[in-house]
């Protein structure tokens, strides 16, 4: 009889499918168990080699012995009548389908059934899905459910005193975070939140409960010569149980191998544990000249430091810098773009007057030219065709690929919101701008946009977790950041004329403003909403507004809806002035200028405004007849041209 034969009528075949069926079974339900009782790893290690030996030891067993009426003998003994056989197949095959049956339930129930909320720029969602999306987000921003597939990374900790490696542990981090950013079921806590901890003895807890996250990935960079370690750990923030941890010791110039084996390994443990998906690094197909991407990552830290003076434009310079030393870097052609669209014109005075826009687009198709799914670059490019060089279809293409490429990456989600703001889609925007903070809740600036959308929307939120953290800064401790919030609180209020939010928010804005004043903050802003405000409350000095001086510059702070304001105290021709300086830069749906002048309220644009021919000149304008025709069909049709009389 030949083995094959041998093995099939000893159930060695039968009995080595049911084993195996039964122990990923058993494995499962240990996993399980292990984690929820805290055990070390090594708990689940010394398990899997039993199961391994186990396995080989009921192999030689069934090979050896057989089952008969009489009991278990040595196969050499046995004498088994053929119906005894057949009975005994009967039952393992029952016993191998019972398994089965099990280990499909487990394997379904552990399958994560997410759907994607995207809210895409060309195509329509069934109202069921995206109720479904809303509702998950809103427990989750509410702390009532915190969803697995989560986690924040944060800023990787310098081992030495050098202030290089300080900047340079954040860098990688933030690398590695736009890396799992594109896990489409993964929500990744965005960087100005998840690094707003920067502790070494920070309390992990804290992290998890504050970004709503469920894991940690956290690390440590150590740099000595050309030679770099780097250490990083995946903890579960609940209890602090290390998941998976790895040092990785390289060449400085090899960093990009470094992080993809990072993400490669962490793709490999969030499968398994989270079911998550396989994910990729950037691309190691090239060498990026060190020196570039030293520069680009100081470039970085500089950037999310941009409110101090001098950092936007050192930021900017760096990036330039980083193109120049590597032309072949993708990102640093992306960030470099990015940065000069997200900027106005006093920040690059390096380039020459009216070529701006060529260098951002130049930078963003450099960008694209070298990688084609550049999430960095996409998103970009949404922002720049809607803020500066409008062109309405093309940011709608390059948003529906950003959301394809990177849907969980924060500048994604808040160019989205920038684009259905444009064309007058309140439901999208505000959809938009909700994920960019469930992923970033700490971040104040998307905060304020927030709530000059809302305003804007005529939903003054009046409750507003702004507003709580504004009146309880004093005038000594108010920084830049509650003067902007201020700015926008007092603009919101005032578009919503309503006297008592306006008196209280008049209140606050004077408040913040004294703290240090024209020092650091600008008079000609605070002076003029301050006289708009008593304007609307009965209570201004006309003689403000003759100040011909002073109303004559287009650089109040609220740009065009500064317009508004004039036009509506008879100074329409320095209205007209001002709208179309905004227009020929492409400024409308810049965020510091909220257009509340094309939604209604107290800063549209008056009707005698919109019928001059001067205003319908501005319509005319690139990209302007696209956004017009956008927002009616929308169904809004304020600060729109109305037929010349």
């Amino acid at each position: 009889m030949s083995l094959y034969n041998e093995l099939k009528r000893r159930k060695v075949f039968q009995v080595a499918v049911a084993y195996l069926v039964a122990a990923w079974v058993i494995a499962q339900v240990a996993d399980l168990v292990f984690d929820n009782v805290g055990a070390p790893p090594w708990v689940m290690q010394i398990f899997m080699f039993s199961v391994a030996v186990g396995f080989v030891l009921a192999v030689i067993f069934t090979w050896a012995y057989e089952v008969t009426p009489e009991g278990i003998k040595r196969e050499g003994d046995a004498e088994v009548d053929e119906a005894f056989q057949h009975e005994q197949n009967k039952r393992l095959y029952i016993v191998i389908i019972v398994l089965l049956a099990v280990a499909i339930l487990l394997n379904l129930a552990n399958r994560p059934w997410t759907q994607s909320s995207d809210v895409q720029p060309e195509t329509e969602q069934s109202a069921a899905t995206s109720q479904a999306d809303e509702s998950s987000d809103s427990q989750s921003a509410s702390g009532e459910f915190v969803p697995e597939q989560s986690i924040a990374v944060l800023p990787f900790i310098a081992l030495t005193t050098s202030a290089d490696d300080a900047f340079f542990g954040k860098g990688v981090a933030e690398e590695l975070l736009n890396a799992l950013a594109k896990f489409p079921t993964l929500k990744v806590a965005a960087r100005t939140s998840a690094f707003s901890f920067a502790s070494e003895d920070v309390d992990l807890r804290e992290v998890g409960e504050a970004l709503n996250v469920a894991h940690v990935l956290e690390g440590s960079v150590r740099r000595s010569g050309d030679r770099i370690r780097i250490t990083a750990q995946l903890i579960r923030a609940e209890d602090g149980f290390h998941l998976w941890s790895e040092t990785f010791e390289r060449r400085f110039a090899d960093i990009f191998q470094i992080q993809d084996e990072i993400v490669e390994e962490l793709s490999r443990v969030l499968q398994i544990r989270l079911g998550v998906g396989a994910g990729a690094g950037r691309a190691a197909d090239r060498q990026v000249d060190p020196e570039a991407y030293e520069l680009y990552l100081r470039g970085l830290d500089l950037w999310w430091t941009r409110d101090v003076t001098g950092h936007r434009v050192r930021a900017i310079e760096a990036f330039m810098q980083v193109t120049e030393l590597d032309p072949g870097f993708a990102d640093g052609w992306a960030t470099y773009g990015s940065s000069l669209a997200l900027s106005g014109p006093e920040f690059y005075p390096h380039l020459e007057p009216g070529s701006a826009l060529d260098v951002m687009s130049a930078a963003f198709n450099r960008a694209l030219e070298i990688d084609p799914d550049n999430a960095r670059a996409l998103a970009g490019l949404v922002y720049f065709h809607v803020n500066r060089q409008i062109d309405i279809p093309a940011a709608g293409r390059f948003l529906q690929k950003a959301l394809d490429v990177a849907p969980n990456y924060g500048f994604t989600r808040y160019s989205a919101a920038q684009y259905y703001f444009s064309v007058g889609d309140q439901e999208r925007s505000t959809r938009a701008l909700k994920r960019a903070i469930l992923a970033d809740p700490l971040n104040q600036t998307l905060r304020r946009i927030d709530f000059q959308h809302e305003s804007a929307f005529g939903r003054y939120p009046a409750d507003s977790p702004i507003l709580t953290h504004l009146e309880s800064c004093t005038s000594i401790d108010c920084d830049t950041g509650h003067w902007l919030l201020a700015w926008a609180a007092m603009a919101g209020a005032l578009h919503a004329a309503d006297h008592t939010e306006l008196r209280r928010m008049r209140d606050i804005f004077q408040r913040v403003y004294e703290g240090r004043g024209a020092e650091e903050y600008d008079p000609e802003v605070y002076e003029f909403l301050m006289a708009y405000a008593d304007s609307i409350l009965g209570e201004g000095d006309a003689e403000y507004w003759n100040n011909t001086d002073f109303l004559a510059s287009n650089a109040v702070g609220i740009m065009s809806s500064d317009a508004s304001v004039l036009a509506r105290h008879g100074r329409s021709e320095e209205a007209l002035a001002i709208l179309e300086d905004v227009a020929r830069e492409g400024r409308f749906f810049a965020s510091r200028g909220v257009p509340y002048v094309l939604w209604p309220g107290r800063f549209e644009i008056p009707e005698h405004i919109r019928r001059d021919p001067r205003y319908h000149e501005i319509w005319t304008l690139p990209g302007m007849p696209e956004i017009e025709l956008a927002r009616r069909a929308n169904g809004l049709a304020a600060g729109l041209p109305l037929p010349v009389e």
